[in-house]
């Protein structure tokens, strides 16, 4: 059976590798649902059509024609996306090396009832076979890809993990290319079948093995992350209450001295020594510690921390314009609610280096609604046209910068939202988190 509708049906397994592809990203389409998936939708099936075309019509070598539609996919893949294109391009890696193996298992299985066909042969059985397979392997990776692979997507925001799964998937669709036998007769020759029966099942095995390891290391990764933002506000917590110690052990020693101080104002007073009184007055103030801890809330690791960024700011000369609520009791954990702050402050000094000193500002409000609502609304100033991808700014620091993506996934885990903008020089943040007791 060689037609072009025979050709045609060959592709079909790209639908349910769509929906592999797109599953784990629900929640980073540019633009909605329907019209993401109406774009995927007229993209493959003209992709298919032409490919199918050119297959029944021109005698192009099937594998530099697998290639140019791979890249085909990708680019309309990743171009309805907002993430990095370290998570598109290995989720697409994944499934692309995942359908390359069906696509060699349907193969073999073709090769056993049909043993006189070959590549430019198209059997019913090939064809249900792949078009089978494919669904059943989307089928039983749809909940997994919902339950880990959108956890994944959302939290694990350091690019080189990701590109990590892209070496293993290219080179398994590679091999399975290349392996793809022009004559099915060929395997049946000395152990040529046995072998690529052994092939196929490694690569399957080891497929499922990696992204296993690697969602166990991502978690390590995410879980350690985590581990060090804690350890940060401790540090904070500590350094804070080692100040105020300082303060009140300096305070006390003024106190315990201020007796002799006003026997000495007195004998200065009494021998009209004014100009020795003044001396001593200027002496005995420039002795008293200033108390660098400010009560910015009641809450003990906020308020160290924005303590820290406070101190940062007079240093780089960024004026603060802050406005805290007393958020002793609110339903958020501390870890989580320093974790989204201290992430906006650090973007917002990031932002405010890159402008001139006389404009740089930092307002903030953090506003507890009641109970019911949680409000953190940041300005600050930054440089103009800040780069963009889709809807996510693309970070300027060396490290590509995870604050934001950190944020946002925060505020989503407790159901909350996160917008950001930017406007004539001047960066928004508008963050809106439910407070419920059951987080």
């Amino acid at each position: 059976m060689n037609s072009f509708f025979a050709h045609l049906l060959t592709y079909l397994p790209i639908i349910p590798a769509a929906v592999m592809c797109c599953t784990p990203m629900r929640n980073h389409f540019k633009y909605s649902k329907l019209r993401t998936y109406a774009d995927m939708i007229i993209t493959i099936s003209l992709s298919c059509l032409i490919a199918s075309w050119l297959d029944y019509s021109t005698s192009i070598n099937f594998t530099p024609l697998a290639i140019i539609m791979f890249l085909v996919f990708f680019i309309a893949y990743h171009s309805r996306l907002t993430v990095h294109i370290s998570k598109s391009l290995a989720v697409f890696c994944y499934v692309l090396a995942l359908m390359s193996i069906i696509s060699s298992t349907t193969t073999a299985l073709d090769a056993v009832f049909n043993p006189d066909a070959g590549q430019d042969t198209i059997t019913w059985l090939y064809i249900a076979g792949q078009l089978g397979f494919s669904v059943v392997a989307a089928l039983l990776l749809f909940s997994p890809l919902r339950t880990y692979g959108i956890e994944l997507v959302d939290t694990l925001d350091i690019p080189g993990t990701w590109f990590t799964l892209v070496p293993q998937s290219l080179l398994y669709t590679a091999v399975c290319l290349v392996m793809t036998p022009n004559d099915y007769r060929s395997l049946y020759e000395g152990h040529n079948f046995r072998n690529y029966v052994i092939i196929i099942l490694f690569m399957a095995l080891s497929l499922i093995t990696g992204v296993i390891s690697f969602y166990r290391v991502s978690v390590g990764v995410r879980n350690h992350e985590r581990a060090e933002t804690s350890l940060s506000i401790l540090e904070l917590q500590e350094a804070q209450f080692e100040q105020q110690q300082r303060y009140l052990e300096e305070s006390a020693e003024l106190r315990h001295d201020f007796r002799q101080t006003m026997y000495t104002l007195n004998g200065l007073l009494q021998a009209k020594d004014y100009s020795g009184l003044l001396e001593y007055f200027e002496s005995y103030f420039r002795k008293i510690p200033e108390n660098p801890v400010r009560r910015f809330c009641l809450n003990q690791p906020l308020n160290a921390l924005l303590n820290y960024y406070a101190g940062v700011a007079q240093t780089d000369h960024i004026a603060l314009r802050w406005q805290i609520d007393p958020l002793d009791d609110i339903s958020i954990s501390d870890v989580s609610l320093c974790t989204v702050v201290g992430n906006i402050l650090e973007n917002a000094v990031a932002a405010c280096r890159d402008t001139a000193i006389e404009g740089r500002f930092i307002q903030l409000s953090i506003i507890d609604e009641n109970g019911n609502t949680l409000f953190v609304v940041e300005s600050n100033s930054c440089r103009k046209n800040l780069k963009k991808h889709g809807e996510t700014y693309i970070s300027s620091k060396h490290d590509g910068g995870i604050g934001l993506g950190s944020v946002t996934r925060i505020v989503q885990d407790h159901g909350g939202s996160a917008d950001f903008s930017d406007s004539d020089g001047v960066f928004y943040s508008n963050i809106m988190i439910p407070l419920t007791k059951d987080h």
